[in-house]
């Protein structure tokens, strides 16, 4: 049953309720008005306004002494010229019975609240009509008149006994109903708690299911793996898969090549011992043929482009403009840094002289690949802030975004740079390694200052200063026993002078951190500003320097805010060509130190996404006489040639004679005994 049909049936008790009392209150009201009157010489007398006259001046209505009785209803005196059956409805409803100016009595207790006394004074004697006090105002006789309300008071029990019945079935029903409503929710809750089990049976499935499609997808990648072992690109000599197990083991393992070719050949020996493996010099020009292609593919036309622009630096007189790039709606689809994978290589261009019209020059020629970019990001140095400005007056679309990590080095130099307190910190600092680089406190040496870049690099020093407070204090509460207290205080004592300030410091770093962070995951938007405010404000400022730092890095942020349209994400970081630079330096080991060589390319190949297809297309496409070319054009002679041409001890550097045969011969394929 539904809760419209329990409703119908409430308001119909109440309905019936209404009526039972409706006729013992014309039942009752009959007999008051046969049966409480007495009789006088003068005629009939209303014992009630009789009372009443006696004390005109009292309250008739008492309240009930208890809140918690029953109300109390008391009807009025019926009048003289009332006239049944339409003022007994009146009497029904007393608060609108005001038909007669003679003294009324009416009062209703109800839902246990005591209203206000209501005091009628008798201002005005009883006036009698006729003979007063009679019924004359009834045409029919008394025994008529008892026989009519006999047979209306049964009618209506008769009504009310029906309607008793109705309720009593009513109230079954609703008993019933109740019940079955119980039977439900224990239904219910047998239902939910067989779907909770059923929902972990689907969720253990559904990582069974997961696990199986790893399983699955593992297992046709070692089958394509495989296959790749047995597919021999053309004009190749090898099978791609051997090609890009040595490409990744230098690109992803940071192997090194002598150390990559090894390994493949100890790999290969176990898996294939008649398969035969590459020397390190094959696989280098594996990875310089990989980023010529990088580099020389053809690339999205299209007004979205980003470019990331930096100049990385070697021996010699010459330096190299590295150009990577990202479509702005791949990076919007993306909230985190940026990897290798997301960029693809524009431009490597190496020069021997590079200024502001040089590097204008270059970036024209740069739009041919993918059209003039939305964005280029890139540090403030000399040449490469006036070329860009210069572009970007020709080309107004784009926009000139300073690298975070720069901006920030650049604010913290302004703050530390003439600081007393921080170059003497500095000073005792290189004072304490030379100090304790030969004692039991050898482990706690500071590192060394970088004299480039000095303050994108101050964390080092900071966290050196807290982790060596930190350590006095540990052991002056728990010491260690091993270590001399008096050498502590002695060797590093003196940090603790420093410690508001290391506190400060460590703030500002902190600051630095979060600021970077964000920039670097969320990029250049409008609503910038108001975030990273919200976020540097959990940093305290416990100092007017923290307080002075913060605000400089919001108004750098707000103003680059401003470039970014609505609703559009520009990138705000460019410390990805950083990593990349510091991993081509890894990759060339000592060989960083004597100048470009074609290892350069090593900047395109490290980038954008590369598997067995790439590799393949690469080997196929691009020859090793290309790459000469390349590296004839673009870098000419490198410094260890010239340093073989022009120097006596270069005729060491050769070959012994007969040692290529022997290398060779050690290279033949051996078999299992």
């Amino acid at each position: 049953m539904s809760n419209a049909q329990l409703q119908a049936i409430s308001f119909q008790s109440h309905i019936i309720y209404f009526l039972y009392w409706h006729v013992a209150i014309q039942y009752f009201n009959a007999l008051n008005i046969i049966f409480n009157f007495h009789y006088e010489k003068d005629g009939i007398i209303d014992r009630r306004q009789e009372n009443f006259e006696k004390q005109p001046n009292k309250n008739i209505d008492v309240p009930p002494t208890n809140p918690n009785e029953k109300p109390i209803i008391q009807y009025p005196r019926y009048p003289a010229n009332a006239r049944y059956p339409s003022d007994i409805q009146d009497i029904q409803n007393p608060t609108k019975f005001q038909r007669s100016s003679k003294p009324l009595v009416f009062q209703i207790y109800a839902n246990n609240k005591l209203p206000k006394k209501k005091v009628i004074k008798n201002t005005e004697k009883y006036p009698h009509d006729g003979v007063n006090g009679t019924l004359d105002f009834y045409k029919s006789p008394i025994k008529k008149l008892l026989a009519f309300f006999k047979k209306s008071r049964d009618q209506w029990k008769s009504k009310c006994l029906i309607a008793k019945k109705e309720l009593k079935l009513a109230n079954k029903n609703v008993k019933n109903l109740r019940e079955s409503k119980k039977k439900l929710q224990y239904e219910i809750k047998d239902l939910k708690l067989k779907l909770s089990k059923s929902n972990i049976e689907n969720e253990i499935l559904s990582k069974e299911i997961e696990d199986l499609k790893e399983k699955t997808q593992v297992l046709m990648r070692l089958e394509e793996t495989a296959a790749a072992f047995d597919v021999i690109p053309a004009r190749q000599q090898y099978p791609v898969g051997i090609s890009y197990l040595y490409i990744s083991l230098v690109l992803s393992a940071a192997s090194s090549f002598r150390g990559a070719g090894k390994s493949l050949e100890i790999f290969m020996s176990t898996l294939n011992p008649l398969c035969s493996t590459p020397s390190w010099t094959c696989g280098r020009l594996w990875l310089l043929r990989l980023g010529y292609y990088k580099l020389t593919r053809l690339k999205d036309i299209s007004d979205d482009w980003i470019w990331i622009i930096d100049h990385v630096v070697q021996l010699g007189q010459q330096k190299c403009l590295a150009i990577y790039g990202i479509r702005k709606s791949h990076l919007s689809t993306i909230d985190r840094s940026l990897t290798f994978e997301d960029l693809e290589p524009l431009a490597i261009i190496p020069v021997a002289k590079s200024n502001g019209d040089i590097v204008l020059q270059q970036l024209k020629d740069t739009i041919e690949t993918t059209s003039v970019p939305r964005e280029i990001i890139g540090d403030h140095g000399s040449d490469i802030k006036k070329g860009i400005d210069q572009f970007c007056l020709e080309y107004p679309e784009t926009s000139y975004v300073h690298d975070i990590k720069h901006k920030i080095a650049l604010i913290a130099k302004k703050e530390f740079e003439g600081n007393d307190i921080w170059e003497e910190f500095i000073k005792l600092c290189s004072q304490t390694k030379k100090n304790i680089q030969q004692t039991p406190l050898g482990f706690l040496i500071p590192k060394n200052q970088r004299t480039k870049a000095r303050y994108m690099n101050i964390d080092a020093t900071i966290v050196w200063g807290v982790d060596v407070l930190e350590f006095i204090d540990e052991q002056h509460k728990n010491p260690s026993g091993r270590l001399d207290p008096k050498i502590i205080n002695d060797k590093i004592g003196w940090v603790k002078k420093y410690s508001q300030q290391i506190k400060e410091w460590s703030e500002m770093l902190r600051a630095i951190s979060l600021s970077e962070q964000f920039i670097r995951e969320k990029g250049i938007c409008e609503n910038n500003y108001s975030l990273l405010k919200k976020i540097l404000s959990q940093i305290q400022d416990i100092s007017p320097q923290i307080k002075r730092f913060k605000n400089k890095i919001l108004d750098f942020v707000k103003l680059e805010s401003l470039k970014a349209g609505i609703g559009e994400k520009l990138l705000g970081s460019s410390e990805i060509i950083e990593s990349a630079f510091g991993k081509l330096k890894e990759v060339e080991k000592s060989q960083s130190k004597s100048g470009f060589t074609g290892l350069i390319l090593m900047l395109s190949a490290m980038v954008s996404k590369t598997d067995m297809d790439t590799v393949s297309r690469a080997l196929e496409s691009v020859p090793v006489q290309k790459v000469f070319d390349w590296c004839e054009k673009y870098i000419g002679k490198s410094e260890q040639s010239n340093r073989k041409t022009f120097l006596k001890g270069g005729e060491r550097g050769k070959f012994p004679e007969g040692y290529k045969k022997r290398e060779q011969k050690r290279r033949k394929p051996f078999l299992l005994t």
